[in-house]
């Protein structure tokens, strides 16, 4: 049987004591992939939504269990202030840049979240990064627009990908998942990580050329037509990695796409480099300060094309990241210990026990472990 087969199998447990869950999101119980699992996913956990200028108001007026943060910023403030029944901030994702991390721990607080694997998030980051690759390389909104504009035929001239090289900077899953997927289209592969002597990973040996350590980044981005940003961001280890120095270094006529987080970038750097023409374009899904400014300068070049920081949200990964997050969430209404935690209070508003496979009350996998997937 299959992990996710398991899943789905195990998230119906009658004994699952009812939680009240509280999205930061008005929008996500009206997305589309989720409506069908709403009612069925979470029984018998209750489900709200609300907004940030009202969240401490409905922590409070609610009481809730678990928190989803989403975009929200769940800063220390509020943390100090919510409600004892707040005892597990679960993100429904892999991202955790919003959420102060330390500030839960003091106050008790479990904070955990989806794995990219499993999920479908790498999989479906990774195909992102290859459609802006690919919007870059045939200069999709001119195309669009010589069309509808009645445009001539036959002039515009596209950038063949077979051949290049691409750098990928960051080789965890969503890395792998795009080395996997360039590896069969005649592209030559490099890639940049941060324990760079592990090499290539298992699995990818005939498919990554050179695995280069942080500091030889600018020679990696240097020799590459494509440079694609999948690090995991930590402000105070790589806030503003890609600066005017990196983009200088990068290979002339390089294109860059960015599908990690918007901090990574200085994104006044990246506009010089494209309004000079070192660089050939970005493709952006996400921005340092969200929802990007309509004024910004990124939007005012025709070499840009961005996208609303939606590279990870598909029908898979919804209805994949709910059985993951369900299945979780019914751990921690049995009190059991939570899988992908990142921390560990010292005293716990919810005390969470060792579950052993295979006892009583168990059937499922032993989620003690600490995982940072």
């Amino acid at each position: 049987m299959s992990a996710l087969s398991r899943i789905r199998s195990l998230r119906f447990l009658p004994s699952t004591p009812s939680l009240k869950i509280l999205f930061c999101c008005p929008y996500f119980a009206e997305a589309k992939p989720w409506e069908p699992l709403a009612d069925t996913t979470f029984h018998p956990h209750q489900i709200r939504t609300c907004t940030r200028p009202n969240l401490l108001d409905t922590l409070h007026a609610w009481n809730p269990d678990v928190l989803v943060p989403w975009w929200q910023p769940i800063d220390s403030t509020l943390l100090d202030l919510a409600p004892p029944s707040l005892s597990l901030i679960h993100q429904f994702g892999v991202g955790l840049d919003n959420i102060d991390v330390p500030a839960a721990t003091r106050n008790g607080i479990w904070v955990t979240r989806l794995p990219s694997q499993g999920t479908g998030n790498a999989d479906t980051v990774a195909e992102h990064s290859i459609l802006l690759m690919l919007a870059l390389s045939r200069h999709l909104p001119l195309a669009q627009r010589v069309v509808r504009e009645g445009g001539p035929f036959g002039r515009l001239c596209g950038v063949g990908m077979i051949g290049k090289t691409v750098c990928i900077v960051g080789l965890g899953d969503i890395g792998q998942a795009l080395a996997v997927r360039l590896s069969t289209w005649g592209m030559r592969i490099t890639a940049v990580r941060y324990r760079a002597k592990l090499g290539v990973p298992q699995g990818l040996e005939g498919a990554i050329a050179k695995v280069y350590s942080t500091k030889e980044l600018e020679h990696a981005v240097g020799e590459a037509d494509y440079v694609i940003c999948a690090v995991k961001y930590d402000r105070a280890r790589n806030y503003h990695m890609f600066d005017a120095r990196l983009f200088a270094a990068m290979k002339p006529g390089a294109r860059f796409v960015n599908v990690a987080r918007g901090g990574l970038v200085n994104e006044e750097a990246l506009c010089d480099a494209l309004e000079q023409g070192h660089l050939s374009g970005a493709g952006l899904d996400v921005f340092e300060y969200e929802p990007l400014d309509t004024g910004s300068r990124l939007l005012k070049l025709d070499n840009v094309i961005a996208t609303p920081h939606y590279a990870g949200l598909t029908d898979s990964f919804y209805e994949m990241g709910a059985t993951v997050f369900a299945e979780n969430v019914g751990r921690f209404a049995r009190e059991e210990m939570i899988r992908y935690a990142v921390n560990q209070p010292e005293k716990p508003r919810r005390v969470l026990r060792e579950v052993v496979e295979g006892s009583e009350n168990s059937g499922k996998d032993n989620g003690g472990m600490m995982a940072t997937a």
